[in-house]
């Protein structure tokens, strides 16, 4: 329909088309959701802070106010990130319990032990294969490595 448009009333040219105006702001408003639904997330509230600590807290800051009120409100933030980040590896723990950690582990050794995702010992590895896997069990390889991580296996 927008073409039709730019063709028929902007001569072929691209002019206001009340079409691509619809879908442009359907799209920005899709876009404010997806950010108002991150900055709800603990992530998207760690970075909230930390763009707080950069534009309250930097040079030019420090420059035009009190140092000691500067000071004072950084540790406060980073006090906050660094509660949030106990309450995100809190949850993470909840759920990856070192049995849990140590079944995954046997489960995905004996996974790429078998070829499933390529060949072992420097043979090219088939990402897409790993994907489907992840998709299909729930958990991906990353959190595999982070509860072996976290749990010191």
């Amino acid at each position: 329909m927008e073409k039709a448009y730019d063709n028929a009333i902007n001569e072929g040219g691209e002019g206001y088309n009340p079409y691509r105006a619809k879908r442009e702001k359907e799209e920005w408003l899709a876009e404010q959701d997806e950010a108002r639904k991150y900055a709800a997330t603990p992530q998207g509230k760690i970075d909230a802070l930390y763009r707080r600590i950069k534009l309250e807290c930097g040079s030019v800051a420090r420059e035009w106010g009190n140092s000691e009120e500067i000071n004072a409100l950084q540790s406060s933030l980073y006090a906050e990130i660094n509660k949030i980040e106990a309450e995100i590896k809190a949850e993470f723990l909840n759920v990856w319990t070192l049995d849990t950690t140590k079944s995954r582990r046997k489960t995905w050794n004996s996974m790429v032990k078998a070829g499933k995702f390529g060949k072992i010992g420097g043979g090219q590895v088939d990402f897409v294969a790993v994907r489907k896997q992840e998709t299909a069990q729930g958990w991906t390889l990353e959190s595999l490595r982070r509860a072996i991580k976290a749990h010191n296996l």
